[in-house]
């Protein structure tokens, strides 16, 4: 039986349906203090619920930092609903008026000019952020330098909660069109600050909706294989550690999902250890892990966890 959902009702009550009370509205948006498990978290806005900006009724769940899942596949998998009766529970939750979702930027999409790149420090051979720094200590100077000027890596804006220079990680696809930017924030030690926020200048508001893999630019017409790590940071430690290969990072499962874009390419899959099963229901994985001796990874590690602690001792 196909049951009708009135998404627009859904979405004004997403703390109900999803069982999460400390849910917050704030620009069309909801924040609340979880993981994408629904376990608490200390960081009020750790997981964000927002509607689909092309009007299909796609409301999405994601955790900053961390995946990114439909609220259909969220309610079967942390939400205690079976599958066979997820759309039969919406269908039968109570009207509620709904909330008008901001479209913001309506017109075409947008991509980053080359100037504004440039002008933010692309094509620079010298960065001051904290990671190209904990990297060069291992790896050396010139050889991070390299790796950095090749993914297009410019220092981020300076954090005006604490005084540290943030890492600019710069989207640009096989076309060469930049597409976004994130600045993350590193401690001196190599690992996210995760009491400064992910930032982004080019926004999906403001028309930046285009997608790819970091790194993806980089994939030429050789045979080298393609693999896949979540993270920025992991993508070029390993290019560092095993350049006999392309590294992109994906940031999250909603951009893995585009394997298609690279499909005529060897491609691997190399997830951190807690997020395989997600990762293994878009294609084969690699279980790095499973070649590590008992105890050696921990159980949210990523590949570049375990060469970070093979050589960055």
């Amino acid at each position: 039986m196909k049951y009708e959902v009135d998404w627009d009702s859904i979405y004004a009550q997403v703390p109900e349906v999803m069982g999460l009370p400390e849910l917050r509205m704030k620009g069309y948006k909801w924040y609340g203090p979880y993981y994408l498990s629904g376990a608490e978290c200390s960081r009020r806005d750790k997981l964000v619920v927002m509607r689909g900006r092309k009007g299909d009724g796609m409301i999405t769940v994601s955790e900053q930092g961390g995946d990114t899942k439909t609220l259909v596949s969220w309610l079967i998998d942390y939400g205690g609903i079976q599958k066979s009766e997820v759309y039969r529970f919406l269908a039968q939750k109570e009207h509620r008026d709904y909330i008008p979702v901001d479209r913001g930027y309506d017109g075409p999409e947008r991509v980053v000019e080359n100037w504004q790149w440039t002008l933010a420090g692309g094509g620079k051979k010298q960065w001051c952020n904290p990671l190209f720094w904990t990297l060069a200590s291992i790896w050396g100077k010139e050889k991070v330098a390299e790796v950095f000027y090749r993914y297009g890596i410019t220092d981020g804006l300076r954090s005006k909660q604490k005084d540290v220079v943030g890492t600019r990680f710069w989207y640009i696809n096989r076309q060469r069109e930049i597409l976004f930017d994130k600045t993350m924030f590193y401690k001196p030690n190599g690992h996210r600050d995760h009491d400064l926020h992910p930032m982004r200048q080019y926004k999906l508001a403001d028309g930046y909706t285009k997608i790819c893999y970091f790194g993806e630019h980089l994939i030429g017409n050789d045979d080298r294989p393609v693999m896949v790590v979540e993270s920025e940071k992991s993508a070029l430690i390993c290019a560092l550690q095993f350049p006999d290969y392309h590294w992109v990072a994906c940031g999250g499962l909603k951009c893995l999902l585009r394997l298609g874009e690279i499909k005529n390419r060897k491609v691997y899959l190399v997830p951190d250890i807690d997020g395989a099963k997600e990762w293994a229901k878009v294609g084969p994985i690699w279980k790095w892990w499973e070649k590590c001796k008992a105890g050696i990874v921990g159980p949210k590690w990523d590949l570049a966890d375990l060469v970070m602690y093979k050589y960055g001792k």
